[in-house]
């Protein structure tokens, strides 16, 4: 459930250079700084753990690029394309290299990253979750 480019109408390749881009991202948090990426996948547990109520999970499909024909989603996608690539060339200054990755292996991912995120045929996404709870309804527990 790691939020992870995709796309609906499979355009998204097998060797899709951004999913490879995640995949080493997931690797350097988990290994190098104990962070976890997927941690989407047991929050409304988490949260259900600790005594929240009414949990709830909405899940938007944001464009990665300006395919969209749709007025509103095409800068968005645009913004989100910008956000993905500086987030990428932040990722090849440190943690890519602390991985043992050579320079000409993070410049080719980078190139790659940079050709799909502008091929146009490539209709990805990105999902973005939003999970809000609410605290549980404290019991009187004083006697009159």
């Amino acid at each position: 459930m790691l939020p992870r480019p995709g796309s609906d109408d499979n355009t998204t390749p097998a060797d899709y250079a951004l999913s490879r881009f995640y995949d080493i991202c997931t690797e350097a948090f988990n290994n190098m700084y104990g962070f976890d990426l997927d941690y989407i996948s047991h929050l409304p547990q988490d949260l259900e753990a600790e005594g929240f109520v009414n949990i709830q999970t909405k899940i938007f499909h944001v464009p990665i690029g300006d395919w969209p024909r749709d007025p509103h989603l095409r800068p968005i996608g645009g913004y989100l394309r910008e956000i993905v690539m500086d987030f990428a060339i932040a990722m090849a200054t440190r943690p890519f290299v602390e991985l043992g990755m050579e320079k000409s292996e993070i410049d080719e991912l980078l190139n790659a990253v940079r050709q799909c995120l502008g091929n146009r045929s490539i209709h990805a996404h990105l999902p973005i979750y939003f999970v809000w709870a609410q605290k549980p309804p404290e019991t009187s527990t004083s006697s009159a």
